[in-house]
């Protein structure tokens, strides 16, 4: 998928500054090519793996926490060929791709094609939507326009659960993965201090 790097995803990069510059001098045809190279990367990233380009299929579909969508088994041949890359002395440039994936607990289930969980509508390709990740609706997609009508997600994303946007734009990547990297401070944080106390009861106990 575009900004996660590897072949694909330079290649997309290159694609679409080529579209740019070539309707700059329009003005306004620049404006309307860069709309419609967001709504084929959109559609690209909503349909194919984000790693090995093929069609996605009803079934094992996985989902980052950047949004990027991808066939289990793909997704598993990448990083088992990333660790293999990393024990080489020069490893080819797809060890550095996806550095937010660290392993499979990095990835979540995802209810392909998406079917909104709260209207049984389905979702356009270029609508916004999200997967819901963790909790008792794990791997249902929602519409922006369906959480707006239930005018709350809490009850939606149900306990322990979370909303990831699914294939958002470039220019938004930056700026999730900031909040994704404090989540995961968080949750980390939170980890050490549950099994500090445990271990504190268990010290008093003795």
């Amino acid at each position: 998928m575009g900004g996660d790097g590897g072949v694909i995803a330079v290649n997309r990069a290159f694609m679409r500054g080529t579209a740019t510059s070539a309707g700059a001098s329009t003005g306004r045809g620049s404006a309307a090519t860069a709309v419609r190279s967001e709504q084929e990367t959109k559609k690209e990233r909503m349909e194919t793996c984000g790693v090995s380009g093929r069609k996605l299929e009803e079934g094992d579909n996985v989902v980052d926490d950047l949004g990027g969508i991808y066939l289990r088994e793909e997704i598993v041949k990448f990083l088992l060929r990333r660790v293999e890359e990393r024990k080489s002395s020069t490893p080819p440039p797809t060890t550095s791709s996806l550095p937010h994936i660290r392993g499979l607990k990095d990835l979540h289930p995802i209810t392909l094609p998406p079917v909104c969980f709260l209207t049984g509508d389905a979702i356009p390709i270029q609508s916004t939507m999200h997967c819901i990740v963790g909790g008792p609706n794990a791997g249902s997609v929602v519409s922006e326009r369906g959480l707006k009508q239930m005018g709350s997600s809490s009850s939606v994303i149900g306990s322990g659960g979370r909303l990831v946007q699914l294939a958002p734009k470039d220019s938004d990547r930056r700026g999730i993965w900031d909040l994704e990297e404090v989540r995961r401070e968080r949750v980390k944080r939170e980890r050490k201090e549950r099994k500090e106390g445990k271990e504190g009861k268990k010290g008093k106990r003795k």
